[in-house]
């Protein structure tokens, strides 16, 4: 394994975890979702679902984006796991080659 694929491996992680902090607040990810899922049509006007649901029941808006942020944050944190395995497998592979220090995950 060389270098280069642990600094890839690194970056990609790096990149996982940003994402993983701007989803744990991100209502409009979850309002899309509402509004390409459940599309909300009375007579001839189309409603989002988001905002029918934020301004009708905020209470079960709120859980139903909490659930979502949940799902959201355990699968992307399954993949970091599986990504600081897989950097361990190429550390590990590397040492063997030479003594370098970890690269540049935060």
């Amino acid at each position: 394994m060389t270098t280069q694929e642990i600094k890839e491996k690194c970056e990609e992680i790096n990149a996982l975890k940003e994402l993983i902090e701007k989803t744990e607040n991100d209502t409009d990810a979850y309002d899309e979702m509402l509004d390409d899922c459940y599309p909300i049509k009375i007579g001839n006007i189309d409603f989002c679902a988001s905002r029918v649901l934020k301004e009708l029941d905020e209470i079960a808006y709120d859980c139903g984006f909490n659930d979502y942020i949940d799902e959201t944050l355990s699968e992307l944190n399954e993949n970091l796991d599986e990504l600081e395995n897989e950097l361990k497998e190429l550390e590990n592979d590397n040492s063997n080659d030479n003594n370098d220090a970890p690269y540049g995950v935060e």
